[in-house]
């Protein structure tokens, strides 16, 4: 069967001459020109009108994309607000949805995630809220609930169940207030002189031990 501007597959999927696929009340409206686009949900790429290959699941997803390419967003409101970034992948409600450019390249897996991300570029956020406030920087791994959620801007973090510094760069954060001891396989019986020398910087109330 062949719909205005395409076939029709299942539960009235349209395909058009672009293999543009779309289903949901809004779903690809404003296109234009754009190429190899899949939109299920309401409004999901409602305003694509010239990018290309990118896939939006969910309502609202990627729906203020005007001309970005290869992103993907899976679930409610994931980078609704997006309108040129490109290579980015959002999975979760709300995950990357407030920024009107969400820069490029950035991974965020989890509710909210990367959530305010304006114009960073190469980071990955996995887990709820995860890098929720970063605005800018690149290069940054947040993996916990709320990891580096504090962040606003920086580059070249590891942030692991920490919520982070609002402005660093090159900071390793592993672990919360929860957490009193350590424990770091490879450290006990090697020879670290030729390398460098270790410092370990502990209070009265943590322990760390080496494996």
């Amino acid at each position: 069967e062949q719909g205005l501007a395409g076939p029709v597959g299942p539960a009235g999927v349209l395909t058009d001459a672009n293999n543009n696929t779309k289903a949901g009340t809004g779903a690809l409206a404003a296109n234009a020109t754009s190429v190899g686009n899949v939109a299920f949900g309401t409004n999901a790429l409602g305003a694509l009108a010239s990018g290309n290959e990118s896939v939006a699941v969910g309502a609202w997803a990627l729906s203020a994309l005007s001309n970005g390419r290869h992103n993907v967003a899976i679930g409610h409101l994931t980078m609704g607000g997006n309108q040129t970034g490109n290579d980015n992948v959002a999975v979760g409600w709300a995950a990357m949805s407030s920024a009107t450019n969400s820069g490029t390249g950035n991974v965020a897996i989890g509710s909210g995630a990367m959530n305010r991300a304006e114009a960073a570029s190469s980071n990955i956020g996995i887990g709820e809220w995860a890098l929720a406030d970063i605005s800018g920087g690149s290069n940054n791994i947040a993996l916990g609930r709320m990891a580096g959620s504090s962040m606003a801007t920086g580059s070249d973090n590891i942030i692991i169940g920490n919520q982070g510094e609002p402005f660093e760069s090159g900071t390793i954060r592993i672990g919360g207030s929860n957490q009193t001891r350590t424990f770091i396989a490879g450290i006990s019986g090697n020879d670290l002189s030729a390398t460098g020398t270790a410092v370990v910087a502990f209070s009265v109330s943590i322990e760390i031990y080496a494996e």
